[in-house]
């Protein structure tokens, strides 16, 4: 006889979002489960990848701001609540022509928000950050609050205090539909049925199917990492070595110091390689994909081997306008999303889960969301 699985909130896909909806949800004392449809660890979606660069200099645009201050106070407290060292301030540079649109926009929230931060010129970034080739005609502009967190160690961190919290988690158990049920929610998996008052998608690449129902599209991008070392280890470690943002105008490239025996990892943010379908993302790289990354790192860091140590994909999700959406359903007050996240998002997981969990359960949130309601592509 099988057990009847029924609880006051669902959260379906456990990765940077969904595993902190799950532990915010489980640490108010509600009976809650998490449903993931691979095994925890997985290389999938957009949750993986050892770090992600977190920064307060946020051109995207200001109004993140207070979200990203709530974000960095929900890291520490998870920091402590776990015993893990998760976010790593090992400051952040952004790099572009002196004078252009991207440096005079990067600093707006920080003077908007007196938040701390600097102007280096090119001579400056070969004083403090010896490590980047740059040429006299770019400058910088310095977060020393940024750095990264670690993706894995950071979802590991939920998902346990979750579990810890009474939360159920069912790993492996692909959600096959769900359909609004009397005053809740029924959930149906290849392993039966789960009867839910809320349910919450956090589900990537997978909630694009729904998005379309409600009229808006989202693309999907694969994005090539690579792993580089350098005779000289240390130098691009976390004390010596910042994570970066470096704007050439026709593309951004990012990256953040290295944490492995692997290296720096460096990616191209911008010149997507469009996908159409999450299966697509094992396709074999393109040659425009790896020479581009090689040709800015033998440029930028001559110091990096030439042949990467490690590769990975990261699936991007994104919107129309390239933010968040953090909404209820718009047909369905007991369906709360969370998506669109893929490019900027990781960094802001700990604060999203909170914000997942107070539409749960209160159908609206203290911290400033309104930007991110999906009714601004009505």
């Amino acid at each position: 006889m099988s057990v009847k699985r029924k609880y006051d909130a669902a959260v379906v896909g456990l990765g940077g979002m969904g595993s902190a909806a799950l532990y915010h949800l489980a640490k108010r004392g509600i009976s809650v489960c998490g449903i993931e449809q691979f095994e925890f660890g997985h290389k999938n979606g957009s949750s993986h990848g050892e770090t992600r660069i977190i920064r307060k200099a946020y051109p995207e645009e200001p109004k993140y701001i207070p979200l990203l201050n709530r974000s960095y106070e929900l890291w520490a407290e998870l920091e402590e609540a776990s015993g893990t060292d998760l976010l790593i301030k090992s400051g952040f540079i952004a790099i572009s022509e002196a004078g252009s649109e991207f440096l005079k926009t990067i600093g707006e929230g920080n003077r908007q928000y007196n938040l701390p931060h600097e102007y280096w010129t090119a001579d400056d970034i070969r004083k403090h950050a010896p490590q980047f080739n740059v040429p006299d005609s770019m400058a910088a502009f310095y977060d020393p609050l940024g750095g990264f967190v670690y993706v894995e160690k950071c979802q590991q961190a939920h998902l346990m205090l979750a579990k810890k919290q009474g939360a159920a988690i069912y790993e492996n158990e692909a959600v096959q539909q769900w359909k609004a049920v009397g005053d809740g929610v029924e959930i149906s998996t290849q392993n039966g049925k789960i009867h839910a008052g809320k349910l919450i998608l956090t589900t990537g690449a997978w909630a694009i199917p729904e998005l379309n129902k409600l009229g808006v599209s989202m693309e999907l991008w694969r994005r090539l990492l690579f792993w580089l070392r350098s005779p000289d280890a240390t130098a691009f470690q976390p004390q010596h070595f910042p994570s970066f943002v470096i704007d050439l105008g026709e593309t951004v490239f990012y990256g953040t110091p290295s944490v492995s025996d692997f290296g720096a990892k460096v990616g191209e943010h911008h010149q997507p390689f469009l996908i159409n379908r999450p299966e697509e993302m094992s396709q074999p790289h393109t040659e425009r994909e790896i020479s581009t990354i090689l040709k800015f790192t033998r440029n930028f860091f001559p110091a990096l081997d030439h042949q990467p140590s490690k590769s990975a994909n990261c699936m991007y999700t994104v919107t129309p306008d390239h933010h968040f959406i953090l909404d209820l359903h718009p047909q369905n007050n007991n369906i709360i999303l969370g998506c669109g996240f893929s490019g900027h998002g990781f960094k802001f997981s700990s604060a999203v889960g909170e914000v997942l969990a107070d539409l749960a359960l209160n159908g609206i949130s203290e911290n400033a969301i309104d930007f991110l309601r999906i009714s601004r592509f009505e």
